[in-house]
Protein backbone atom coordinates (compact mmCIF):
# COMPACT_ATOMS: atom_id res chain seq x y z
CA UNK A 1 0.00 0.00 0.00
CA UNK A 2 1.44 3.35 -0.86
CA UNK A 3 0.45 5.68 2.28
CA UNK A 4 1.93 8.56 0.53
CA UNK A 5 -0.81 9.81 -1.23
CA UNK A 6 -3.35 9.61 1.90
CA UNK A 7 -3.17 12.76 4.05
CA UNK A 8 -1.60 12.15 7.07
CA UNK A 9 -4.99 12.11 9.69
CA UNK A 10 -7.23 10.19 6.80
CA UNK A 11 -4.84 7.45 6.61
CA UNK A 12 -6.41 5.35 9.80
CA UNK A 13 -9.86 5.93 8.43
CA UNK A 14 -8.77 4.32 5.30
CA UNK A 15 -6.69 1.37 7.21
CA UNK A 16 -10.40 0.45 8.49
CA UNK A 17 -11.84 0.51 5.43
CA UNK A 18 -9.13 -1.69 3.56
CA UNK A 19 -8.77 -4.00 6.48
CA UNK A 20 -12.75 -4.71 6.95
CA UNK A 21 -12.46 -8.42 7.08
CA UNK A 22 -8.96 -8.86 6.34
CA UNK A 23 -7.11 -11.47 8.84
CA UNK A 24 -4.87 -9.80 11.84
CA UNK A 25 -1.75 -11.03 9.75
CA UNK A 26 -3.08 -9.34 6.76
CA UNK A 27 -4.08 -6.25 9.02
CA UNK A 28 -0.44 -6.00 10.12
CA UNK A 29 0.62 -6.37 6.61
CA UNK A 30 -1.51 -3.51 5.14
CA UNK A 31 -0.72 -0.92 7.97
CA UNK A 32 3.55 -1.36 7.43
CA UNK A 33 5.27 1.75 6.31
CA UNK A 34 1.65 3.92 7.13
CA UNK A 35 3.49 6.62 8.57
CA UNK A 36 7.03 5.69 7.24
CA UNK A 37 9.60 9.12 7.36
CA UNK A 38 7.07 10.70 9.96
CA UNK A 39 7.18 11.61 13.53
CA UNK A 40 4.61 9.57 15.21
CA UNK A 41 3.63 10.80 18.69
CA UNK A 42 2.78 8.29 21.17
CA UNK A 43 1.00 9.14 24.45
CA UNK A 44 0.78 7.37 27.36
CA UNK A 45 -1.40 6.81 30.57
CA UNK A 46 1.02 7.93 33.52
CA UNK A 47 0.58 10.60 36.82
CA UNK A 48 2.09 13.78 34.55
CA UNK A 49 -0.58 13.24 31.68
CA UNK A 50 -3.05 14.53 34.06
CA UNK A 51 -0.43 17.67 34.64
CA UNK A 52 -0.78 18.83 30.64
CA UNK A 53 -4.13 20.48 29.84
CA UNK A 54 -6.08 18.38 27.66
CA UNK A 55 -6.79 21.48 24.91
CA UNK A 56 -2.60 22.47 25.11
CA UNK A 57 -2.53 18.69 23.51
CA UNK A 58 -5.05 18.56 21.49
CA UNK A 59 -3.40 21.67 19.78
CA UNK A 60 -0.04 20.18 19.48
CA UNK A 61 -0.84 16.80 18.18
CA UNK A 62 -4.13 17.74 16.18
CA UNK A 63 -2.49 17.40 12.51
CA UNK A 64 -0.12 15.01 13.74
CA UNK A 65 -0.18 11.18 13.70
CA UNK A 66 -0.95 10.15 17.18
CA UNK A 67 -0.46 6.90 18.56
CA UNK A 68 -2.32 6.45 22.07
CA UNK A 69 -1.75 3.78 25.16
CA UNK A 70 -4.41 2.04 27.38
CA UNK A 71 -6.25 5.25 29.25
CA UNK A 72 -4.60 8.10 27.51
CA UNK A 73 -7.05 7.54 24.60
CA UNK A 74 -9.71 9.28 27.30
CA UNK A 75 -6.98 12.56 27.26
CA UNK A 76 -6.25 12.70 23.49
CA UNK A 77 -8.69 10.48 21.62
CA UNK A 78 -10.23 12.66 19.67
CA UNK A 79 -6.83 13.21 17.74
CA UNK A 80 -5.65 9.59 18.15
CA UNK A 81 -5.16 7.87 14.97
CA UNK A 82 -3.58 4.14 16.74
CA UNK A 83 -4.81 3.41 20.18
CA UNK A 84 -3.08 0.20 21.45
CA UNK A 85 -4.75 -1.07 24.57
CA UNK A 86 -4.05 -4.38 26.83
CA UNK A 87 -7.14 -6.93 26.54
CA UNK A 88 -6.72 -7.93 30.32
CA UNK A 89 -7.54 -4.99 31.45
CA UNK A 90 -10.39 -4.08 28.85
CA UNK A 91 -12.08 -0.65 28.89
CA UNK A 92 -14.70 0.20 26.41
CA UNK A 93 -13.38 2.65 23.60
CA UNK A 94 -15.32 4.68 21.33
CA UNK A 95 -13.01 4.05 18.38
CA UNK A 96 -14.85 5.89 15.34
CA UNK A 97 -11.71 7.26 12.76
CA UNK A 98 -8.84 5.09 14.86
CA UNK A 99 -7.04 1.88 14.82
CA UNK A 100 -7.25 -0.39 17.55
CA UNK A 101 -4.19 -2.90 18.12
CA UNK A 102 -5.00 -5.35 21.51
CA UNK A 103 -1.80 -7.61 22.80
CA UNK A 104 -1.99 -10.28 24.84
CA UNK A 105 0.84 -11.79 27.21
CA UNK A 106 1.83 -15.57 26.64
Amino acid sequence: MNWKGIPLKERSIKFKELSLGASHQDKLNLMENMYKDEAIYIVSCGPSLADIPKEKLLEKLGDKPVLTIKQAFGKVGDVSDIHHFNCNNFTNYDLKNTVSVASAGN
